[in-house]
């Protein structure tokens, strides 16, 4: 691909996506029976790849911000808007709107943590093509008949390695089609926790 000076916005998108590794589920929590992904693990892929590329978010603005209380829980909903930018060329940016929910039994503040938690975190997965997986805990230690050479290499295996996905939802749509980012740029996310 082009040097990423030379990139546009919908390239180096498209190069950030396919550069995303798989994200392991894990346990995280006793309070809850299902494995899942903190928005910290994507932070942690996406901070170095916007670095190399020069991508940078701007102008966060909430809207619309609501609290209720329903049934002893808090609610918190708002519109957040905010811009994809290209470090390189700072003009060219791309509009993002989220739909905000969260909620919570404690206080109002934790539902807008939640809110914007979920936002985030829901918006980046499909912006990025990120693909979760949980580990199998049968699978753990060394199978009776050695290790399974299937499994793909070490490096692989230490960074939850993810074979570039040829478009959208592991389609065969071209991954290099900035269309196929758009669509997902354009996507509003309704999260109810």
């Amino acid at each position: 691909m082009e040097n990423k000076e030379t990139m546009n916005l919908q390239q180096k998108l498209i190069a950030i996506s396919n550069e995303m590794p798989k994200l392991l589920k894990k346990h995280y929590s006793d309070e809850v029976d299902y494995d899942f992904v903190k928005i910290d693990d994507i932070f942690e892929l996406l901070n170095p790849a916007f670095t190399k590329h020069h991508i940078c978010l701007q102008e966060l603005e909430e809207t619309d911000a609501t609290y209720s209380k329903v049934d002893g829980s808090w609610i918190y909903t708002a519109k957040l808007t905010f811009f994809i930018v290209n470090a390189d060329c700072l003009n060219e940016k791309e509009r993002v709107s989220i739909q905000l929910v969260g909620d919570h039994l404690d206080s109002p503040a934790k539902a807008k943590g939640a809110a914007w938690t979920y936002g985030f975190k829901y918006f980046f997965l499909y912006k990025f093509r990120m693909k979760q997986e949980t580990e199998d805990p049968d699978m753990k230690g060394t199978p009776p008949n050695g290790p399974d050479k299937s499994k793909g290499n070490a490096e692989q295996k230490k960074i939850g390695y993810r074979p570039p996905s040829t478009g959208f939802n592991g389609s065969n749509e071209d991954a290099t089609n900035p269309a196929a980012s758009t669509r997902i740029a354009n996507l509003r996310i309704f999260m109810f926790v």
